[in-house]
């Protein structure tokens, strides 16, 4: 079971690549706080935010360390074979910052075509460049400031797709026309409403849904009479950075272990479907408190090829103490095999993960 992993990117050698790499704690920290704010509460400011070298500095020790793992993340729930087409095209990183997702795609698909970055900021540009050269030398990269048509390409949107209006989301789809869809979002119930609006225009360009689910038509339904939940479909990825990092966040006192996320991935490519002879398989889309005997989550299943919410009942004396180790530290977003053992109601299984 995937219950969480370590990112492996050196903090000592990238901090000799960001734009101040003598910057101390105490200005990291500053500087963090004030991003924080931001993110956290002043969203609306994100477009006026005044880029310097200190601040671009934390950002990238800091958020670009800590947001690169969502990328494998998501690699990780994709078909082989998708994987191998997304390898072989050109990657799009648009709003790409200092580089994030290229950095993590770079890491996890080695043998990758061509990196092409996107980012409008003259001093993230120069902070992309700067890691491009010292740590990615062997890569071909190109940095350009507009979209241009590219069909055989993966288009990833990478915290930028928020800070945009639906139709300029769909403006740029339609000039690069990539044969696969990334998003990696902010997991917040506004930001599912507003890129769930966006579904119905996606099938029309061709495009299927291959995570979080294969649904071909609305989100599955996120009240159930049995489930008493407004929730909203994200995940929740639970990880261990390196030592630095979390040195940074504890003077900080920011948390990043726990990071809810929105990840997307779409394809125009015929992608092979789950075998039915196979067993059963359901996403996690949330955890509920554990009782002393079983595991609650809240699962998305196809049931008649229509996707529907149901609770999971794992009953804790069917499992090892390492399995029940790991299921106490399981991120959200992740799918899985299971048995059915029981059904307790039309909304409630008693399952077993296999």
């Amino acid at each position: 079971m995937y219950a969480g992993f370590v990112n492996n990117m050196n903090y000592t050698h990238l901090k000799k690549s960001v734009l101040n790499s003598s910057i101390s704690d105490t200005v990291l920290v500053k500087e963090l706080l004030k991003l924080q704010k931001i993110y956290t509460q002043d969203r609306g400011l994100l477009n006026k935010i005044t880029w310097n070298d200190d601040n671009i500095s934390a950002y990238t020790l800091f958020y670009m360390l800590t947001n690169m793992p969502k990328l494998s993340f998501l690699y990780d729930k994709l078909p082989k074979e998708l994987l191998k087409e997304i390898e072989k095209n050109d990657f799009i990183d648009f709003g790409c910052g200092p580089g994030t997702y290229s950095w993590e795609h770079l890491k996890y698909l080695k043998n990758s075509k061509k990196i092409i970055q996107i980012e409008h900021n003259e001093l993230m540009y120069k902070q992309c460049d700067r890691i491009a050269k010292d740590l990615f030398s062997n890569y071909l990269i190109e940095r350009k400031f507009k979209l241009e048509k590219n069909k055989s390409s993966t288009l990833l949107f990478g915290n930028s797709a928020n800070e945009l209006t639906n139709e300029n989301i769909l403006l740029k789809i339609k000039i690069v026309d990539p044969k696969t869809l990334l998003f990696i979002e902010p997991g917040t119930k506004e930001v599912f409403h507003k890129l769930n609006m966006l579904r119905e225009d996606l099938f029309k360009l061709g495009y299927k849904f291959i995570y979080p689910c294969s649904a071909s038509s609305s989100c599955c339904p996120i009240k159930t009479d049995d489930i008493e939940t407004d929730d909203w479909c994200h995940q929740v990825i639970k990880i261990v950075h390196q030592d630095e990092v979390e040195r940074l966040g504890q003077m900080a006192k920011m948390d990043r272990r726990k990071m809810p996320c929105l990840l997307w991935a779409l394809t125009k490519n015929e992608v092979k479907l789950q075998d039915l002879s196979l067993p059963k398989e359901a996403y996690l889309q949330r955890n509920l408190s554990e009782s002393k005997f079983a595991f609650n989550w809240i699962c998305c299943v196809d049931i008649e090829n229509k996707n529907k919410l149901l609770k999971f009942e794992i009953l804790k004396k069917s499992l090892t103490k390492s399995e029940i180790k790991n299921y106490k530290n399981i991120s959200t977003g992740i799918t899985f095999n299971y048995e059915l053992v029981k059904v307790i109601n039309e909304n409630c299984y008693r399952v077993k993960l296999i």
